[in-house]
């Protein structure tokens, strides 16, 4: 038998390394993952700090009775503006509406990935 062979045969029969090898293949989706649940953390922040900031403006416009609607749309908008700190674009304008005795504010904004962009995912979009 040639040396060639009798080290390839030593070689597939040879068990040490094998953790290092397994843990080389999982680290990479483990890796991942947790790239993708920082990235969706900071996604889930900015959702509830939306939804924060349209609840204040909704109730800032309920509460105001004394002025006309357009007064009442202005200060719901001022107060959405300082409550949020936009994530993605530069200035997220919320859309404020009223339906009889109701308000509807919503608002959208795209928080931008900082790991998960290497896997195609460039944005977050929260309303």
């Amino acid at each position: 038998m040639a040396p060639s062979d009798q080290r390839l045969q030593r070689f597939g029969r040879d068990k040490r390394g094998n953790v290092s090898i397994i843990f080389a293949l999982t680290a990479i989706p483990v890796f991942g993952m947790v790239a993708l649940a920082v990235d969706y953390g900071r996604a889930v922040n900015a959702k509830t700090q939306l939804q924060n900031a349209t609840d204040s403006a909704a109730l800032i416009a309920v509460r105001l009775t004394g002025g006309d609607e357009q007064a009442r749309i202005e200060a719901a908008k001022k107060t959405f503006a300082a409550n949020y700190r936009p994530y993605g674009q530069a200035q997220v304008a919320p859309s404020v509406v009223f339906d009889g005795g109701t308000v509807r504010v919503t608002a959208t904004d795209y928080v931008p990935t900082s790991i998960a962009g290497l896997a195609g995912l460039s944005e977050f979009t929260v309303n």
